[in-house]
């Protein structure tokens, strides 16, 4: 079980508070996680900070009830140790579990929750400080240049439809922005990542002629001939969306 916890730190140099995330998990000795898992919960009472904990590979009431591999290691540790330090684990973990997170039980593929856990402590970074979408915007770059880079290296069409879909969940951020903003050249930024999926669509019907892959690519040529409207739109003046 592994814990993600948000933390704000200040230094006498700069005064705006830098979010970052700290992971505790479970290594060979779990004593060393233990421990950190009563830090962070001090954590987040004194400070507010933000708990998520996952669940890998055991259900949340395990952890609860300390049941399982978790009544074992436990009765060990109290042969070895301080009854009261131990009881205080105890209590750390009944508490953790009781806190919304994720688990990889059932038929989820690994990679993908791992990517989903990312944005989730992503959006909930965004939440606690400005400038959030633009760095979501930038981080979806980031995942969508090396999805890129992996298709290109396998020419799968799993590995094609994956980057489409990172590609999709940038021009909906980037959609937000032009929301927002007055500045033409954000649909022009929208309007390429738009061309690019849909250069990708094209290219993946061609592969397979499938009328399926058709009319998908039909669909991605009308929404791009809409956003090419608003964005002449909004050159003459006239704003849309």
């Amino acid at each position: 079980m592994a814990y993600n916890v948000s933390s704000t730190s200040f230094t006498s140099n700069i005064s705006q508070p830098i979010h970052d995330v700290f992971i505790s998990f479970r290594g060979d000795d779990t004593r060393w996680c233990l421990e950190e898992l009563v830090k962070i919960l001090e954590c987040k009472k004194n400070n507010g900070q933000i708990l998520v904990p996952i669940f890998y590979h055991v259900h949340p009431t395990q952890v609860k009830n300390q049941t399982g591999s978790y009544a074992l290691n436990l009765a060990e540790h109290e042969q070895l140790r301080d009854m009261n330090k131990v009881q205080t684990w105890r209590l750390a973990l009944k508490e953790a579990a009781n806190f919304s997170g994720w688990d990889c039980l059932g038929t989820r593929i690994e990679s993908e929750l791992v990517e989903q856990i990312a944005i989730d402590v992503l959006q909930k970074l965004d939440s606690i400080t400005s400038g959030g979408l633009e760095r979501r915007i930038n981080t979806y770059r980031k995942i969508a240049q090396q999805k890129l880079e992996k298709s290109l290296r396998t020419g799968n069409l799993a590995d094609i439809d994956d980057l489409v879909k990172t590609l999709y969940q940038l021009a909906e951020l980037k959609l937000e922005k032009a929301t927002r903003s007055d500045d033409s050249g954000v649909l022009d930024d929208l309007m390429a990542t738009y061309e690019r999926i849909l250069q990708l669509k094209q290219d993946k019907w061609m592969r397979t002629y499938s009328t399926k892959d058709l009319e998908d690519f039909k669909a991605t040529r009308n929404h791009v001939l809409y956003i090419q409207r608003e964005q002449f739109n909004r050159k003459m003046g006239i704003r849309g969306i």
